[in-house]
Formats: C-alpha cells, structure tokens, sequence
C-alpha cells in the first residue's frame, strides 16, 4: 500500500531572515506613504509618486484583485493622471485575460505616464513591481513564523475579520463600477439587463469570460446605435 513520505519538511528559513524581509516591507512602506504625504500630487504623475503609490496599494491586497478596484479609482482617475472612460475600458479589457487581476496595474501605470508626457512601457513596469513585490516581501517575512502562529485560535479569529473585510470591498467596488458606468450615459436598466445576462453566462453557462465581454460589448453597442438615431 502507497503511503506519503512524511520524513521531508516544509521549504522554510531561519525566523531571522524572515526579520530582514518584515524590515524590507516595513522601511518601503513607510517611504511610500512619506511620499504620498510630504509630495502634492501633481495632476501629471511622475515615476516616483507613481510607484509609491502603486507600493501602498499592493501593501494592502488582500482577498484578490477586486478588493483595491476603487482604491486604484480613487488614486488615478481622481488625481486627474487618467478619465473614467480610459479607467473603465482598462478593467474591461484585463477581465478578458488570463492572469491575476491586479496586472491591472500595469495598463493603469502605462495610461498614467503617457498621459503625463512619459514612458508608458517604463510606467507598466514600475507599477508591475510596486503593486507585486510588497506582497512578495509579506510573504517571504511570515513564512518562518506561519507554523508556529496558525494554531492559535485567535490568528484564525482575526484571518475572519480580514476575510469579512475583504467581501465589503469587493461589493464597494462593485457597486463603484455599476455607478461610473451609468454616470458615463445610458440607460441603468438596461445596464442591469447587461450584467444579470454576463452573470448567468459566466457563472451557470459556463460561457468562457473573454465570449461573455464581447456578448457585454455587443449589447452595449447595440443601445448606443439606438441612442444616436
């Protein structure tokens, strides 16, 4: 009878290094809120306040990609460094990608520095590494201690509240895009006949999401052409 090899222990390393990385994570996190802080934020971004920016949201993911949807709103399109329109053709366009959701990031970050005068391949990268590394970092610095604190009922206690807050974000962003998307022009009722129609495909027709946009486009389309006669 096969049975599992138990003898070999976890990929783990020493609780001091684990340190290091908590330093690493901690330092870059006070320097990017320093920054956001001390430095106005221009109407047109730079690669500084761009990446700490882009640092300070991706210290805070936590539940997937959905939950910082309006905290990227709030620090891109109402700092003025993109429109509502650019914002919300992004998002569409990376729900029809394979792939986390936050590699939104890099479409927002290369807008952002076009807009501005800049790079926008330079500003994909950057926002790439912001929004990913302080999350990497996080992790690295928890693993040592994760076996000895994931026992204790109180970890697991406060891991629900997060699990909690993080469905209060999603609905936030949720109901942040419903409202963008009718502010823009349309009709919401026919907005909630587009997303009731997107919901049943994707999630009881099991219709691929990349299909369930341009079904979504189309019926968009098609409201607009009636619009302009």
């Amino acid at each position: 009878m096969w049975q599992a090899d138990t003898s070999r222990q976890l990929f783990s390393y020493t609780k001091k290094l684990g340190g290091v990385f908590l330093l690493i994570f901690l330092a870059l996190l006070i320097a990017a809120i320093l920054v956001r802080a001390l430095v106005p934020t221009p109407t047109k971004a730079d690669y500084g306040i761009l990446v700490s920016t882009f640092y300070v949201v991706g210290s805070i993911i936590f539940g997937g990609g959905p939950v910082i949807i309006p905290l990227l709103k709030t620090y891109t399109v109402d700092s003025q460094w993109m429109t509502d329109q650019q914002f919300l053709v992004g998002l569409a366009l990376i729900q029809s990608l394979p792939g986390p959701n936050f590699n939104f990031a890099c479409f927002l970050g290369a807008v952002t520095m076009i807009n501005a005068g800049g790079n926008g391949v330079v500003g994909a990268i950057l926002c790439f590494f912001g929004i990913f590394f302080p999350a990497l970092v996080l992790k690295n610095a928890i693993i040592p201690f994760w076996q000895f604190v994931r026992q204790y009922a109180a970890v697991k206690m406060v891991f629900r509240g997060v699990n909690a807050c993080a469905l209060g974000l999603v609905f936030s962003a949720t109901w942040l895009l419903w409202v963008q998307t009718n502010a823009i022009g349309g009709d919401s009722g026919y907005h909630a006949v587009i997303a009731s129609t997107a919901f049943v495909a994707s999630g009881y027709l099991g219709i691929p999401a990349p299909i369930v946009i341009l079904i979504g486009g189309g019926m968009g389309a098609i409201e607009y052409a009636v619009e302009t006669q």
